[in-house]
Protein backbone atom coordinates (compact mmCIF):
# COMPACT_ATOMS: atom_id res chain seq x y z
CA UNK A 1 0.00 0.00 0.00
CA UNK A 2 2.85 2.36 0.83
CA UNK A 3 4.35 2.11 -2.67
CA UNK A 4 0.92 2.56 -4.27
CA UNK A 5 0.26 5.68 -2.20
CA UNK A 6 3.69 7.10 -3.02
CA UNK A 7 3.10 6.56 -6.73
CA UNK A 8 -0.56 7.63 -6.98
CA UNK A 9 -0.95 10.03 -4.04
CA UNK A 10 -3.74 8.02 -2.42
CA UNK A 11 -4.50 4.53 -1.18
CA UNK A 12 -6.30 2.21 -3.61
CA UNK A 13 -10.08 1.94 -3.36
CA UNK A 14 -11.96 -1.28 -2.58
CA UNK A 15 -12.45 -2.23 -6.22
CA UNK A 16 -8.78 -1.70 -6.97
CA UNK A 17 -7.66 -3.92 -4.10
CA UNK A 18 -10.15 -6.64 -5.06
CA UNK A 19 -8.93 -6.51 -8.68
CA UNK A 20 -5.33 -6.80 -7.45
CA UNK A 21 -6.18 -9.84 -5.33
CA UNK A 22 -8.12 -11.43 -8.19
CA UNK A 23 -5.15 -11.00 -10.50
CA UNK A 24 -2.74 -12.44 -7.94
CA UNK A 25 -5.09 -15.39 -7.36
CA UNK A 26 -5.28 -16.08 -11.10
CA UNK A 27 -1.50 -15.88 -11.45
CA UNK A 28 -1.12 -18.32 -8.54
CA UNK A 29 -3.55 -20.73 -10.24
CA UNK A 30 -1.63 -20.51 -13.53
CA UNK A 31 1.62 -21.17 -11.67
CA UNK A 32 0.05 -24.08 -9.79
CA UNK A 33 -1.49 -25.51 -12.99
CA UNK A 34 1.84 -25.28 -14.79
CA UNK A 35 -0.14 -24.60 -17.95
CA UNK A 36 -2.25 -22.04 -19.76
CA UNK A 37 -4.97 -24.64 -20.38
CA UNK A 38 -8.26 -23.13 -19.09
CA UNK A 39 -9.46 -26.41 -17.52
CA UNK A 40 -6.21 -26.91 -15.63
CA UNK A 41 -6.33 -23.31 -14.42
CA UNK A 42 -9.96 -23.75 -13.33
CA UNK A 43 -9.02 -26.88 -11.38
CA UNK A 44 -6.04 -25.12 -9.82
CA UNK A 45 -8.27 -22.18 -8.78
CA UNK A 46 -10.71 -24.61 -7.17
CA UNK A 47 -7.91 -26.21 -5.16
CA UNK A 48 -6.52 -22.99 -3.66
CA UNK A 49 -7.46 -22.53 -0.01
CA UNK A 50 -6.84 -19.59 2.31
CA UNK A 51 -5.28 -17.33 -0.31
CA UNK A 52 -3.71 -14.36 1.48
CA UNK A 53 -4.23 -11.12 -0.44
CA UNK A 54 -4.25 -7.42 0.40
CA UNK A 55 -7.99 -7.64 1.18
CA UNK A 56 -7.56 -10.59 3.53
CA UNK A 57 -7.81 -14.35 3.33
CA UNK A 58 -10.16 -15.97 0.82
CA UNK A 59 -11.16 -19.34 -0.61
CA UNK A 60 -13.35 -20.06 -3.63
CA UNK A 61 -16.46 -22.14 -2.95
CA UNK A 62 -17.84 -24.86 -5.25
CA UNK A 63 -19.58 -22.18 -7.35
CA UNK A 64 -16.38 -20.18 -7.78
CA UNK A 65 -17.51 -17.42 -5.41
CA UNK A 66 -15.00 -15.97 -2.98
CA UNK A 67 -15.63 -16.79 0.67
CA UNK A 68 -14.03 -14.06 2.76
CA UNK A 69 -14.61 -11.42 5.38
CA UNK A 70 -16.10 -8.13 4.26
CA UNK A 71 -15.83 -4.67 5.75
CA UNK A 72 -19.04 -2.71 6.24
CA UNK A 73 -18.51 1.02 5.87
CA UNK A 74 -20.86 3.96 6.19
CA UNK A 75 -20.50 7.17 4.21
CA UNK A 76 -20.90 10.26 6.40
CA UNK A 77 -20.14 13.72 5.11
CA UNK A 78 -18.50 12.27 2.03
CA UNK A 79 -16.08 10.17 4.10
CA UNK A 80 -16.00 6.45 4.74
CA UNK A 81 -16.43 5.33 8.33
CA UNK A 82 -15.68 1.72 9.30
CA UNK A 83 -18.71 0.02 10.92
CA UNK A 84 -17.77 -3.66 11.34
CA UNK A 85 -16.36 -6.78 9.73
CA UNK A 86 -18.71 -9.53 8.57
CA UNK A 87 -17.21 -13.01 8.54
CA UNK A 88 -18.45 -16.01 6.55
Amino acid sequence: MKKYKERHGQVPDALGTLAYDGTKLLLEAIRKAGSDDPRKIRDALASIRDFHGVTGKSTLDRNGDSVKSAAIVKIEGGRQKFVKMVNP
